[in-house]
């Protein structure tokens, strides 16, 4: 656990990371619903209600809120099992790729990035809950 000044910046840090990924979730949320509203999917309610969460989650956060706190990790959380998932059907999809073009491989590179960007997320929420332990008094 970080302590001084170092500390309360790197979990700054980590709050405005948490909030920017809320926002770029719930911006691709919004740009993949379908445009007739009647057609919505119970995939499509599930991240709706999930990017919503996650964005007061991580407004809050700032507060020092314990709920907030379950509403990012809710979030990340999600981020992280949907870029496993790409990943790992990228992966068993692979070897049916006839021509190296046919975008599994950029589906596995992303799914990395989102793999690798959740997690970083996801360690930075737990660490900062050590120090928001103290507020939740």
């Amino acid at each position: 656990m970080a302590s001084g000044e170092f500390g309360r910046t790197v979990n700054m840090l980590t709050q405005v990371f948490n909030l920017l990924l809320a926002l770029a979730n719930v911006l691709i949320t919004a740009g993949g619903l379908s445009k007739d509203w009647n057609q919505l999917g119970m995939m499509d309610i599930l991240f709706t209600l999930v990017a919503v969460c996650w964005i007061a989650g991580a407004i809050w956060l700032f507060f020092g809120g314990r709920l907030a706190w379950c509403g990012s990790l809710l979030g990340v959380g999600t981020m992280l099992a949907s870029s496993l998932t790409t990943v790992c059907v990228a992966y068993a999809l692979m070897p049916t790729a006839q021509d190296p073009t046919d975008g599994y491989g950029y589906l596995l590179i992303i799914g990395s990035m989102g793999v690798l960007i959740s997690g970083a997320a996801m360690f930075g929420l737990i660490r900062l809950r050590k120090e928001l332990a103290g507020k939740w008094k």
